[in-house]
């Protein structure tokens, strides 16, 4: 199974083709074979039946068994010979009284009642019709009319021997052919597999943009496409994010490091160094907020938290603002009103 699953998928549809279609063509040369052979031999069994009739006119009207010595019997009997009939007349016992054509080839039969029956000889089928000679009320005889099935039967297995002997060039067509077919009916999946090898995390607009029939291989083309575009949304989504934390994380950051450089630029008394940590301990508990605010947005965006709205006032988060970036606007000679 593990080899088998390595084998790409075209041939092993082909494979599957070519075996099915090799089976179907088995089961139907069977039956055309079964069927032909079944309606050659209803023919046969009729024209039996025919000339055991015609036969039967040129009994010796007596109780003699034997065919009347006639010229019309004897056209009949040469007739019926080259057409490859045989007949003969045989006693209740089993003993043949007379006849014309290849009878003496046919094994003995002796029937209980009319009717047909196969009998071999040497490797040769004869199919054989028995009808009863009745004189005065009494089975005094049997005429029985037979033909070879060798012609019969040949005729019957040409067709299959045929088939048979040309299946391996129509399995060869089919094969090619299922080959063709399949590498058709998968070309959307490698213009899929093509479009997903060019996929990278800075271009996320390929698409397949499949323009064929709303089958399965449509299905998944279309699904991929949406998948794409789900993908290609949420990748923009995370560059959106990333730049606007590192916006937020910038403006604290700069006001910290705005503070320390002014301390440092020349000796500051003790109130101001406390000032200016109890402003970088505002900052750094800001920072600290933006953080778990970022971490809160991502958990929301991923669909971990509902979403819940109310009315927030920002007089006072303005007031802190302006008090934060003083430092900076002082620095450019920026006046700042809250």
């Amino acid at each position: 199974m593990k080899r088998l699953s390595r084998i790409p998928v075209r041939i092993q549809l082909t494979v599957w083709y070519v075996l099915l279609l090799g089976l179907t063509l088995s089961g139907f040369t069977s039956y055309i074979y079964l069927r032909l052979e079944n309606k050659l031999m209803i023919k046969v069994d009729t024209s039996l039946q025919i000339g055991a009739a015609q036969a039967l006119l040129y009994l010796d009207p007596g109780n003699r068994l034997a065919f009347q010595n006639s010229p019309n019997q004897r056209s009949l009997a040469m007739r019926l010979s080259q057409l490859g009939f045989a007949a003969r007349i045989i006693t209740p016992e089993g003993q043949v009284v007379n006849g014309f054509g290849r009878y003496q080839d046919v094994p003995i039969w002796v029937p209980s009642s009319g009717g047909y029956k196969t009998l071999v000889s040497d490797g040769i089928d004869w199919r054989v019709i028995s009808q009863p000679i009745i004189r005065e009320g009494r089975t005094i005889g049997w005429l029985q009319m037979t033909q070879s099935l060798e012609v019969l039967e040949d005729i019957a297995s040409d067709l299959p021997t045929e088939i048979f002997l040309h299946l391996p060039f129509i399995l060869l067509s089919a094969g090619l052919g299922g080959l063709f077919l399949s590498n058709r009916a998968l070309r959307p999946i490698r213009n899929i597999t093509q479009t997903a090898q060019s996929i990278t995390a800075s271009d996320l607009t390929q698409r397949i943009s499949y323009q064929g029939a709303d089958d399965e291989v449509g299905e998944l083309a279309v699904t991929f496409d949406q998948m794409l575009d789900r993908l290609q949304s949420s990748f923009e989504r995370e560059q959106r994010f990333t730049s606007d934390a590192a916006h937020e994380l910038r403006t604290p950051l700069a006001i910290i490091k705005g503070r320390i450089s002014l301390m440092l630029s020349r000796s500051r008394t003790r109130v101001e160094y406390e000032k200016t940590l109890q402003d970088l301990d505002q900052e750094v508990d800001r920072l600290i907020r933006l953080s778990n605010g970022l971490l809160l947005l991502a958990r929301l965006d991923r669909g971990q938290l509902p979403i819940t709205f109310t009315t927030v006032d920002l007089s006072n988060l303005l007031e802190i603002l302006v008090e934060q970036v003083q430092p900076l606007a002082a620095a450019r000679q920026i006046k700042l009103v809250s």
